[in-house]
């Protein structure tokens, strides 16, 4: 069970810094949109949640106490509420994009540093969405260890803080059914735009990618869903149920716990996948990156065999010294005869 758990945590881990790296090379030639900062904000909570369930298999957590489990207990529900509150950002954009396309491209459309439509303003705005974003994630992804830190120091009541944890639960579950909702709404916007005759003042292409942008949002959810509502399920049972089961007294619930506990590595694997193949931003930011791979390699390759040729054209070279060999054709003598006298 560790072995299969270390593989599925190895695999989220590597896909999720490659498409960190990804989209940090797009920071650094500063083409990136919002669009990117959320990706690369999934795939940071992606991974921050492996990293909480590499430090002590969450199968046991519930058998033990401890500081670095009750860390790692608040680093994965961090994770948990930073994916849901992107995946929920991503939802917000596609809906602003259909219903206010011109807000939309005025204030998120455009790459930071590169348009030709691009002001100082917009730019600056861009960024103060893209940090005002990620702030708001974050802030209500640290209250787990906001209210745990107030909860050891006893500066509130035990009831009070279940309460607000409770609260805190039910808001990330909220996001998670709003975004349906605005799926709902948003699909039959498209079908009426894309049901109008005139092709001149709707951009149709735009429409169709923001309706598929949509959709993976949607299976983000859905995957998110599956593979954490029923884990969650199971740990509030087991919390409520506190006990050590003994080896030989495995009981049905104890089964469905070990096959749960997988389920959230599935999610940390499947989301980079799902928004990596089906969003264009992030999908042409990879296709820059392998054709820059590629046009690497080839000059790599290309400098190399020019280096081996050098080395082989400068083989008859010693100590500065070049010697050549020629022929030198001496008249021919009385006998008529050529000789021929080889020189170096």
């Amino acid at each position: 069970m560790i072995t299969l758990s270390s593989i599925f945590l190895g695999l989220s881990f590597i896909i999720n810094v490659a498409w960190i790296i990804v989209i940090f090379r797009k920071i650094t030639l500063k083409r990136f949109t919002i669009h990117h900062i959320l990706f690369l904000n999934l795939s940071l909570s992606t991974v921050l949640g492996s990293i909480a369930n590499w430090m002590y298999p969450m199968a046991t957590i519930y058998e033990q106490n401890g500081d670095l489990l009750k860390f790692n207990v608040r680093m994965f529900r961090c994770s948990l509420s930073a994916t849901a509150m992107t995946i929920f950002s991503f939802a917000l954009l596609r809906f602003l994009a259909i219903f206010r396309p011109f807000t939309y491209h005025s204030f998120v459309g455009n790459s930071i540093g590169i348009g030709e439509d691009d002001t100082t303003g917009s730019i600056k705005t861009t960024k103060c969405l893209c940090g005002s974003v990620l702030m708001c994630i974050w802030g209500i992804s640290l209250v787990p260890f906001v209210f745990y830190k107030l909860g050891d120091e006893k500066l509130i009541t035990s009831e009070l803080l279940r309460n607000l944890l409770y609260a805190w639960l039910v808001l990330i579950l909220t996001l998670l059914v709003i975004i349906p909702i605005l799926y709902v709404k948003i699909y039959f916007e498209v079908h009426r735009i894309l049901s109008v005759e005139s092709f001149v003042t709707t951009d149709r292409r735009g429409i169709r990618r923001d309706r598929k942008a949509m959709v993976t949002t949607v299976i983000l959810t859905v995957s998110l869903l599956i593979c954490f509502l029923p884990f969650v399920v199971i740990r509030m049972i087991i919390e409520k149920d506190r006990r050590v089961v003994e080896n030989d007294d495995t009981t049905f619930m104890d089964v469905f716990y070990r096959f749960v506990y997988f389920l959230p590595f599935v999610n940390f694997i499947s989301d980079p996948i799902i928004y990596g193949l089906g969003h264009h931003d992030v999908k042409r930011a990879m296709v820059s990156t392998l054709r820059d791979i590629k046009t690497w390699s080839k000059r790599s390759r290309r400098s190399l065999r020019f280096r081996r040729r050098q080395s082989r054209s400068s083989q008859g070279v010693t100590s500065g010294t070049v010697y050549i060999q020629c022929d030198t054709v001496i008249p021919p003598a009385g006998n008529g005869k050529i000789l021929r006298q080889t020189s170096c």
